[in-house]
């Protein structure tokens, strides 16, 4: 009885396959967890969980970066978030994509010269 609601109820099967078998849901959990910690003053902890985010799923988001509600990685293999990235709203991010900055006060596209958040 129990196996034909699971098999019949299709939303309720797609969301246990994406907590037990979704890799990238996994890294935001992680992410989650690992900026929980730091914001608690257990650094050592969230530092840990980062590390294991990267190794693991090869995503690397710092945790003191401040994701809102609604972040999501969609084939997260090499997904960079920075420690200044600051979303107010939902974001998606696909595989390799990187967001933040790389030390430059500026970057120069096209003769254009372009500031970068500090």
């Amino acid at each position: 009885m129990i196996i034909r609601y699971f098999v019949e109820n299709k939303k309720l099967s797609h969301k246990i396959t994406t907590i037990f078998l979704n890799p990238c849901f996994h890294s935001v959990v992680l992410y989650r967890l690992s900026s929980f910690f730091y914001k608690i003053k257990l650094g050592i902890l969230a530092k840990i969980i980062w590390y294991i985010n990267r190794v693991v799923f090869n995503v690397d988001i710092d945790y003191k970066a401040n994701l809102a509600g609604g972040f999501m990685i969609v084939h997260g293999f090499g997904v960079v978030i920075g420690i200044g990235v600051s979303s107010k709203g939902r974001l998606k991010v696909y595989q390799g994509g990187t967001i933040g900055r790389n030390g430059a006060k500026y970057r120069i596209l096209m003769n254009r010269k372009y500031g970068c958040p500090k």
